[in-house]
């Protein structure tokens, strides 16, 4: 199976707030979390979702997703700069992935010592990053339908909302696929184009 795969996070908006010092003045701030996913860009799937805390960086979320999501052999996997880790460009290579990750500058030694992402900074391949932006639809998706805002205020139950939502989305994607099938419309990979 070839497709192309993509992660991102966005921002979920909550009711709750907390007390923090900027300044040396004591302010009001609301409470924010961060929702992750992983997604089939070609079928507007999403494979793993977590929910994390603000905070959290996006890269040690990604690599515990990616130990979630089964053996894809020959897909495309695309991600921002914020995944631009060597362990993020190992993982998907032992699932199968190629991973095309956009890379930061890190000075004058490029490189030097990270095999995985020298290796994926080499195979990198714009034509098929610019599908990353698709990921995007999803969260734009959520967020027109029903808001990406939780009153959840346990971490299960965060985490739980965040399933429920990947799942929902997913329901309504496989609608459509149904719908598109009964009217005989025909659905092609995206990957077409790209030179594998």
């Amino acid at each position: 199976m070839r497709g192309l795969l993509a992660a991102d996070g966005t921002g979920v908006e909550t009711d709750r707030y907390e007390t923090v010092t900027v300044r040396l003045e004591k302010t009001r701030r609301r409470v924010g979390l961060k929702y992750h996913v992983v997604a089939v860009l070609d079928c507007n799937v999403i494979l793993t979702a977590q929910v994390t805390g603000h905070g959290v960086g996006d890269a040690p979320i990604l690599r515990r997703m990616l130990k979630e999501i089964p053996d894809l052999e020959g897909s495309w996997f695309n991600a921002d700069k914020a995944y631009d880790s060597d362990r993020c460009c190992q993982l998907p290579y032992e699932k199968g992935l190629r991973p095309n990750i956009k890379q930061r500058r890190k000075g004058g030694r490029r490189n030097r010592g990270l095999r995985f992402r020298r290796r994926a900074g080499e195979e990198f391949d714009e034509a098929a990053y610019r599908y990353r932006g698709l990921v995007e639809g999803i969260f734009g998706a959520e967020e027109s339908g029903r808001g990406l805002r939780t009153r959840c205020r346990l971490r299960r139950t965060q985490r739980r909302w965040g399933l429920a939502g990947a799942v929902g989305h997913n329901l309504a994607v496989l609608n459509r696929l149904r719908c598109a099938r009964r009217l005989h419309v025909t659905l092609q990979p995206m990957l077409v184009n790209v030179d594998a």
